[in-house]
């Protein structure tokens, strides 16, 4: 029996706060801005530190701390939205990923956390 499975990565780990912004003519908080960052940085329970979700409602929380996008799909953004910087996080992912395009399931699906242990 071959072994198919290909190495999954995190190609950036990414953070932000929520934030006011205007649409549609009207003030919204959103926390979709997330940037990258050097440093390590803990997964928490409801969420990664430096990190918060502006409606808990439908974002974040147990079952939604950690939001994963594939870094395989900037390609398609950035022809698709010329002269629009797309850096990693640009989609509000706090894991920009390289490999996990196959099945969406919870990242400790893919992932194996040091000593065993999950998040906090």
């Amino acid at each position: 029996m071959s072994d198919t499975r290909r190495a999954m990565r995190i190609v950036s780990v990414n953070v932000g706060l929520p934030r006011q912004v205007s649409w549609r003519g009207r003030a919204i908080t959103t926390g979709i801005f997330k940037e990258p960052v050097a440093d390590r940085v803990a997964v928490r329970a409801l969420n990664l530190d430096g990190d918060r979700q502006a409606d808990p409602t439908v974002h974040g929380g147990r079952e939604k701390a950690v939001y994963a996008y594939p870094a395989e799909h900037y390609a398609y953004w950035r022809a698709a939205l010329p002269g629009v910087a797309l850096e990693h996080g640009a989609f509000g992912e706090n894991l920009t990923t390289e490999g996990l395009l196959a099945r969406w399931h919870a990242v400790s699906t893919y992932c194996r956390y040091p000593g065993g242990r999950g998040p906090t």
